[in-house]
């Protein structure tokens, strides 16, 4: 490779040298070609002076000897001027790149007489020239090149026959020597017979180092393997250190033990040095020192030395120096072995061994070892303080001698099972302490065994803390829910008394507008409508206050009940059309064909549409507000579910971006400026957005500033509370002695358009063992019973389309499963309990005139003054006011002020054989004896059990207070959101049902 090189450099030396003379050769070729030219035009010029007479005019004789002489001198242009006259000329064809012109005088002005002076112009391309001299050089390159080639191919060759490869022979020999590799003597003879004899002479030589080498190499290999043998077996390395030059061999293992290769560590005590731990250095260095002062018979240390990953090792370095004659040391060999894993191991047991001891002397548990018969061996200290006793009188007692007699017994079937199962507890007893009072503590133990002695192991926790922590919380938890209890009374009272007063408010300046009215008083009717507005306002944001602390507090109950979406639809207008008509604006509506039924807490839904409605009125001026209420399926998990979406949408003001971000957080609205222009307190649509939710549903907003603003809720069409859920698995329960009379392999069908309703009853019925199909609606119901013969039927009453009824029907017409047992299953509960919770009668007021005339006309008989009301209610103000708008209305009315003076005036009544009230008017919140109880009283009396209750209250009704009203009251009215009509319906209503019934008897 070295020769290759080096020929290769000559080579591109000469091609270099070649060219430079290739190029001189070029230069001196252009310049002799340029005289020449020179000389040429000088012959021109003597020719064309020598033939003058020629020229004196203008002729073709002349044109001819022009050309004649400008071929034969191979010029480009010829031309002869006198003054500005051109005599004669020739020019070459062709084209010219590179011409150049030279101008010379034929005859002066003296000697042509005066007149003008003949002067000769010649032309010549130089770029011939050029042409010419670049072949040149390429020629000239071109042979000199392949002539060179040829000289160094042959050069190459008879060097490399007579000496490069001898001499590759002999390296390559040299660099892959091995004394054992028979293959090199016989490549070296046959490199022997092949070359000259300098070459022979020096590969005898060669061969004859070889054989001294090889026996040399011999010897060094079998002490190698011994010494190798004896590392091997102690696993340490070796290290051998100059001390004069401070060089130090380490052996392989050596380097290995540290993590690098043998190639990776120089040979230098720094090496060994820097990668000791700085902590151990100087120890080190002082046991080294300590050994070449001769102190030590050898050097011994024990340090830690630098992985090459990072970490450290421990080593145990040996080693033994040399001193010369002056008794200097001058070298140093040793061993270096690896006790990382022993320093590990002996570093866990000291570990061990101090956790043991920090385990049993700093535990905060009590630790015992007894043996079988309770003897205690040792304690620690938590034991002993839980006690009170010195750990050494402990050691003189047994476990019987702390244990108070109570707990004996549970203490021996402790003791039992722990022989059983070589482990017992834990279980809660106590133990007896110093000063006798009783510690209690939880106790668990297990068996341990040594050298052959079986001894228990205990654990015993003071548990006196957990226990007064218990106490503690038990204390709280009845604080707290006597605090939440109180809240939820506070909250209770509040309604009442707030809106107690603003019913009456609400009511006399109703009555007093239309006194004013028919008085013809119009400046009063403006005041009195405006005291009317404002007391209706402050009722609207008690109500969403009222509201929004019982969603905080988790008192908000879901009443859910079926109801016609149309119908809430048409009363939803009503109700927001007065708003809509203040502000000019037209309401849109847009619904399916057939809106059917919905499941769900009708006062809610109502409520929710309600606040988005007037928000949207309030914010629009003529405009239009659209409402629109469709059904929709959305397929969830393989399961499609039904959807009832309300998108309330407005051309009003809109929202920015920032004021989106400000929606359905409580007391805020879009911004300042908007609470003053319009007001409002924000609660709205916060308390929306938690019914939504509460209701398993969600709401979305969408806004464009200056353009409108569009809600959309979406909700279940049939929304199912943990109650509902709860009162269905009680109706299944009810029918278990129907299920008990199947085969454990029989089918039941489930027949049910709500998908959860379908799950909760397949798996109910499920695990009491039977194969369940479920079908979505009364046909596909109807082909599955007639395809799988089920053994049972469960039958939802309210279905889409084919109805529970229709369904029952077609199957007891149908042969073949007229026999199978039906038990109807619904959400809907009867008839009577439906209408005694009112869960629809939560209505607003006010009424007009107009509405209460319309409502007399349609339930007032012709005897209706024979019939009596009693108002019971404890305000006075309230009181009277349902005493004046019942008598305006033509009813006889009497009254109590609490639910005791009610029954006093029902038990004079029958003592004095007056007939008792044929309709009752009954306030919940009351003193001394308040609603619920004057109804559990009044139903103890058979005879007063069968008169209507109509509750009028301003306490919210919760569950528990519609079960503890269930079958005992008919209708609830709640103070300050019920309308006048509506109550004066449901009074006429009673009471000609009550006249229905006199008629019959």
């Amino acid at each position: 490779m070295m020769f290759n090189r080096r020929f290769l450099f000559l080579l591109l030396s000469g091609l270099l040298l070649l060219a430079l003379l290739s190029l001189a050769d070029g230069w001196l070729f252009y310049r002799q070609q340029q005289s020449e030219l020179e000389q040429r035009i000088f012959t021109v010029q003597q020719q064309i002076q020598q033939d003058l007479q020629t020229f004196s005019s203008a002729n073709a004789s002349s044109q001819k000897r022009l050309q004649q002489l400008g071929e034969i001198s191979g010029l480009q242009r010829l031309e002869i001027h006198q003054a500005q006259t051109l005599l004669a000329h020739w020019q070459a064809t062709g084209k010219r790149s590179d011409m150049r012109i030279w101008q010379y005088p034929l005859l002066s002005k003296q000697q042509l007489g005066g007149k003008p002076s003949l002067n000769l112009l010649i032309g010549a391309d130089l770029s011939l020239l050029k042409i010419q001299s670049r072949q040149r050089i390429l020629q000239v390159f071109i042979g000199g090149s392949i002539l060179l080639l040829l000289l160094f191919v042959l050069f190459s060759w008879l060097l490399h026959r007579h000496f490069q490869r001898p001499l590759s022979y002999i390296i390559h020999y040299i660099r892959n020597y091995q004394p054992e590799d028979q293959q090199n003597s016989l490549s070296l003879q046959t490199l022997l017979h092949s070359t000259s004899q300098e070459w022979s002479t020096l590969v005898e030589a060669i061969a004859e180092t070889h054989q001294h080498l090889k026996g040399a190499y011999n010897k060094i290999r079998k002490s190698e393997e011994r010494f190798e043998l004896a590392l091997q077996a102690t696993e340490e390395g070796v290290y051998d250190w100059n001390i004069e030059t401070n060089i130090v061999i380490f052996s392989p293992h050596w380097k290995a033990l540290c993590g690098y290769a043998d190639t990776e560590i120089d040979n230098h005590a720094n090496e060994w040095f820097e990668r000791i731990h700085p902590d151990d250095l100087h120890q080190v260095m002082s046991d080294v020192k300590s050994h070449l002062d001769k102190n030590t018979p050898f050097y011994n240390n024990i340090h830690r030395l630098k992985h090459k990953e990072g970490h450290y090792i421990w080593v145990r370095a040996r080693g033994i120096a040399s001193w010369d004659e002056n008794g200097d040391p001058y070298r140093m060999v040793g061993t270096s072995q690896d006790i990382t894993a022993q320093k590990a191991a002996e570093e866990k047991l000291r570990e061990s061994e101090h956790f043991n001891r920090t385990l049993i002397d700093g535990s905060p548990i009590g630790l015992m070892l007894s043996d079988m018969d309770g003897n205690i061996l040792e304690v620690n200290s938590a034991y002993a303080q839980i006690v009170g006793l010195p750990i050494a009188e402990i050691r003189k007692l047994s476990t019987w001698d702390l244990t108070p007699i109570s707990y004996q017994e549970i203490e021996r079937s402790q003791m039992r099972l722990l022989e059983s199962s070589r482990h017992y507890g834990p279980f809660e007893k106590e133990y007896l302490h110093r000063d006798g009072h009783l510690v209690p503590v939880r106790v668990s133990g297990l068996l341990i065994e040594k050298q052959g002695t079986t001894f228990i192991w205990s654990s015993v926790e003071d548990i006196t803390e957990q226990k007064r922590s218990e106490e503690t919380l038990i204390r709280a938890k009845q604080l707290a829910e006597s605090a939440n209890l109180a809240k939820s009374q506070f909250i209770a009272n509040m309604s009442h008394e707030l809106r107690t007063p603003l019913n009456a408010i609400i009511g006399y300046s109703e009555m007093l507008r239309e006194d004013a009215e028919d008085m013809e008083e119009k400046g009063f009717e403006e005041d009195l409508v405006k005291i009317h507005s404002a007391a209706r306002h402050l009722l609207g944001l008690i109500n969403d206050v009222l509201d929004l602390s019982k969603i905080e507090a988790g008192k908000m109950e879901i009443y859910n009940e079926v109801f016609s979406l149309e119908e809430m639809q048409g009363e939803i207008v009503a109700t927001i059309s007065p708003m809509l008509e203040d502000n000019g604006n037209v309401m849109k509506l847009i619904t399916d064909e057939d809106l059917g039924n919905m499941y769900a807490d009708l006062t809610k839904v109502r409520q929710m549409l309600l606040n988005l409605l007037s928000n949207a009125a309030k914010f629009t001026e003529n405009g239009t507000i659209t409402l629109e209420i469709t059904r929709e399926i959305q397929t969830t998990n393989k399961e499609d579910r039904e959807w009832i979406q309300f998108i309330v949408r407005d051309t009003g003001i809109g929202m920015t971006d920032a004021q989106l971000n400000n929606l359905f957080q409580a007391f805020t609205q879009a911004d300042a400026s908007t609470t003053r222009k319009y007001g409002g307190t924000g609660l709205g649509l916060v308390i929306t957005k938690r019914f939504t939710e509460m209701m398993h549903g969600h709401i979305d907003v969408s806004s464009e500033y200056g353009q409108g603003t569009c809600f959309t809720i979406k909700l279940p069409s049939q929304h199912l509370t943990e109650a509902d859920q709860v009162r269905l698995q009680k109706r299944m329960m009810l029918n278990e002695a129907t299920f008990a009379s199947l085969d454990t392999d029989s089918t039941v069908l489930v027949i049910d358009d709500n998908a959860s309703i379908r799950e909760l009853l397949k798996s109910y019925i499920e695990r009491l063992g039977y194969h369940v199909v479920t079908a979505s609606g009364g046909d596909e119901g109807l082909q599955l019973a007639r395809e799988s013969k089920p053994a049972l039927i469960t039958l939802d009453v309210m279905m889409p389309g084919m109805d529970g009824w229709m369904v029952l029907s077609a199957l007891k017409t149908d042969p073949q499963l007229a026999n199978t047992p039906v038990i109807m299953i619904s959400m809907i509960e009867d008839k009577a309990l439906g209408y005694s919770l009112g869960a629809a009668d939560y209505l607003i007021k006010p009424v007009n005139q107009e509405q209460l005339r319309t409502v007399l006309a349609r339930y007032r008989k012709p005897n209706s003054n024979e019939h009596l009301v009693m108002i019971v209610e404890d305000d006075a103000i309230t009181r009277g006011m349902m005493e004046v708008m019942l008598n305006r209305a033509g009813w006889q009315v009497c009254s109590a002020e609490n639910g005791k003076k009610a029954l006093q005036v029902l038990a004079a009544r029958d003592a004095q054989h007056i007939p008792h009230p044929d309709l009752i008017l009954l306030d919940l919140m009351m003193p001394e004896m308040d609603g619920f109880e004057f109804v559990e009283e009044a139903n103890k009396n058979h005879t007063w059990a069968n008169i209507p209750i109509i509750v009028l209250t301003a306490k919210d009704i919760t569950l528990e207070d519609r079960s503890r009203l269930q079958r005992q009251v008919h209708t609830i009215f709640q103070k300050g959101t019920y309308k006048r009509d509506d109550l004066l319906a449901e009074v006429q209503q009673q009471l000609r049902l009550i006249s229905a019934q006199d008629s019959n008897t």
